[in-house]
């Protein structure tokens, strides 16, 4: 998942890498689409169908380089449509690791230093991140990718994501709707009363 994207519509491909039988379910950015926000977010909640029963590990990716405010808001409204649940399932993949080799900033670490909401977004998804290179064809990064994957699904005991658990975020979101709703009513509500209130001290 990024807010870069190559495809309008989830994409599932299926694979052997070192041995392991891997599915990859690529799936629409919410800001580089001809899709509108709300049929982004829809499509990238149909990954769980693709996915069935459900994916072992969501890759958020970023490209390296600065980290927008439309990146940002991409993942915040990913955090939000799958809930804190998905946080346990989720790793951070930067891309064009190379780039940093072109900066003054040398190594990941510094470059995570001078940006506060990616430390933040890390610090969710358990301090699980991975750098790829583009212009390294070694496919150790991948192996070493997978060996993390593999690490993150043993310490959640073989689980994985499930529809339940999008369910409840779904409920959440619907719940958090109402409330802001019911409080916006009741601030109108309440400044009509205090606007006919003032207007009836006024005529006396």
């Amino acid at each position: 998942m990024s807010s870069i994207s190559v495809t309008s519509t989830c994409e599932k491909k299926r694979g052997n890498v070192g041995g392991q039988h891997v599915a990859v379910i690529d799936t629409p950015g919410l800001f580089d689409t001809k899709l509108t926000q709300e049929e982004a977010l829809k499509e990238i909640s149909q990954c769980l169908l693709f996915s069935a029963p459900g994916p072992h590990v969501f890759l958020v990716v970023i490209k390296l380089g600065r980290f927008t405010e439309e990146e940002q808001k991409t993942v915040e409204m990913i955090q939000i449509l799958f809930g804190d649940e998905a946080s346990r399932y989720t790793m951070v993949l930067f891309t064009h690791g190379e780039s940093l080799d072109d900066d003054d900033v040398v190594t990941i670490e510094d470059y995570l230093l001078e940006n506060p909401h990616l430390q933040c977004l890390i610090a969710k998804c358990n301090g699980e991140y991975q750098v790829f290179n583009n212009k390294d064809k070694n496919c150790s990064q991948v192996t070493e990718l997978l060996e993390k994957i593999n690490k993150m699904v043993k310490m959640n005991g073989g689980s994985h994501y499930t529809t339940e658990m999008f369910q409840e975020a779904e409920r959440a979101i619907e719940e958090e709707k109402n409330r802001i709703l019911k409080e916006n009513e009741e601030k109108i509500h309440s400044e009509l009363e205090n606007g006919i209130s003032y207007t009836a001290v006024e005529k006396q």
